[in-house]
């Protein structure tokens, strides 16, 4: 009894109707060809392989490489809230949304 949990179906509710809603909006979202977080079909060795392919480049030609990293996790944190409907009605997603 002390490792009981309850169980919901909260999530698989969500995950259906998120589901839904991407389909359905699929249309309207594009996204750059040099983004490749949260994208269908890529992972790390992606752009793993853009930044060794690159250093690769110019390392052989001679020059040097510098690289910053820069970690922007805590930049969602700030975002507004009204950023997210002005960036949706820009790409004329259906305002009933």
């Amino acid at each position: 009894m002390d490792n009981y949990r309850a169980i919901t179906l909260s999530p698989t509710i969500a995950k259906v109707f998120e589901s839904y809603l991407l389909l359905i909006m699929q249309i309207f979202l594009h996204t750059s060809e040099l983004q490749f977080g949260f994208k269908k079909g890529t992972g790390c060795r992606d752009p793993i392989s853009v930044l060794y392919n690159t250093v690769h480049y110019y390392t052989n030609a001679g020059s040097t490489v510098n690289i910053a990293c820069l970690d922007l996790s805590k930049a969602f944190d700030k975002v507004t809230v009204f950023g997210l409907p002005d960036k949706l009605m820009s790409r004329s997603i259906p305002k009933f949304l």
